[in-house]
C-alpha cells in the first residue's frame, strides 16, 4: 500500500515525527513513488535526500535502489508537470513560449518557503515550464542514463 500522493501538503509534524493525512488517493503502489514523491517535494541538497533514503530503507541502498529512486523521481516530475498542465486554461499554455522558468529547485523552494501561489496561472505555468526543462534535461544526462543501464542488468 502506498500514500501515492505524500507532498508537503499531506505531511504534518508532530512532536518528533511526520504524520501522513489525506489518504485520497491511497492504494497499491511502489513504495518508491511516495520516497521520491517526498525526495523532490523537499529535498534540493542530495545530502539530506541521502539521509531521508537511507533512514527509510534502515540501511545504506544498493546501487539498483539509487538507480531506482533516480527514476522514480523523473515519474514524479512527470506527474507533476500534467498535473499543472491540466489546471492552465488554453490562454495561458498559448503564453508558454513566452514565459522565461526558473529552475524547478528555485519554484520548490518558494513554495515551501509560501513565497509562491501556485494557484495563479502564471506561476502554474512557470512551474510546468521548469518542470519540462528538468524533465528533458534529465532525460539528456548521463545520471538518467547510467540508472538505466542498471536496472536493466539481468543479475539485478
Amino acid at each position: 500500500p502506498c500514500h501515492n500522493d505524500l507532498n508537503m501538503d499531506n505531511l504534518i509534524f508532530l512532536g518528533n515525527e511526520f504524520k501522513a493525512i489525506d489518504y485520497d488517493n491511497a492504494g497499491p503502489g511502489d513504495p518508491y513513488f511516495d520516497v521520491a514523491m517526498v525526495a523532490q517535494s523537499f529535498y534540493s541538497n542530495p545530502a539530506h535526500e541521502k539521509v531521508l533514503f537511507i533512514t527509510y530503507l534502515g540501511r545504506q541502498p544498493s546501487v539498483a535502489e539509487e538507480a531506482k529512486l533516480y527514476l522514480m523521481k523523473q515519474v514524479v516530475l512527470i506527474k507533476w508537470a500534467f498535473g499543472f498542465l491540466g489546471r492552465l486554461s488554453p490562454e495561458n499554455v498559448h503564453q508558454y513560449g513566452a514565459i522565461k522558468a526558473p529552475l524547478i529547485t528555485d519554484i520548490l523552494r518558494k513554495n515551501l518557503e509560501g513565497k509562491i501561489d501556485l494557484s495563479k496561472q502564471e506561476n502554474a505555468l512557470k512551474l510546468v515550464k521548469a518542470l519540462l526543462n528538468q524533465i528533458l534535461d534529465n532525460f539528456e544526462s548521463q545520471e538518467f542514463q547510467k540508472a538505466v543501464n542498471v536496472l536493466s542488468k539481468k543479475d539485478i
